[in-house]
């Protein structure tokens, strides 16, 4: 697990041997899941209004450092279609959305505090 910013960053899953741990430090730390068919909660305990915590990421530390985004898997499954609806990551469903006409000022930025707003994620992050 690894965050950008200034705060303390947590994970916590419920159960036989559930994990509860906290960092301070960017760099974040490794954690051993016990069991993988139950949530894990992620919690921002404190930030800085100046330099808030985002960018989380927990990944398999096998896949080391630096993984990539998306598996070789997962693009060759994407690779026969010209195009790739976003609606619900866009705030959008196929009918109506409900929100008025959307302009590039008024979108969730990649800096958003939050990703998950009726508004949708950011185009950086969905693209």
């Amino acid at each position: 697990m690894r965050f950008v910013g200034s705060g303390i960053v947590g994970v916590h899953q419920v159960g036989v041997g559930g994990i509860n741990q906290t960092w301070s430090s960017s760099a974040g730390g490794q954690f051993n899941l016990t069991r993988t068919n139950q949530s894990l909660f992620v919690y921002i305990y404190n930030t800085l209004v100046t330099n808030p915590v985002r960018n989380i990421t927990i990944t398999l530390a096998s896949l080391g450092t630096n993984p990539s985004i998306y598996s070789t898997n997962f693009l060759n499954y994407l690779r026969p279609f010209n195009l790739i609806r976003t609606c619900f990551w866009q705030g959008q469903n196929l009918y109506s959305s409900g929100m008025p006409l959307q302009i590039w000022n008024n979108r969730t930025s990649s800096s958003s505090s939050t990703q998950i707003s009726r508004a949708g994620v950011a185009l950086e992050i969905i693209l």
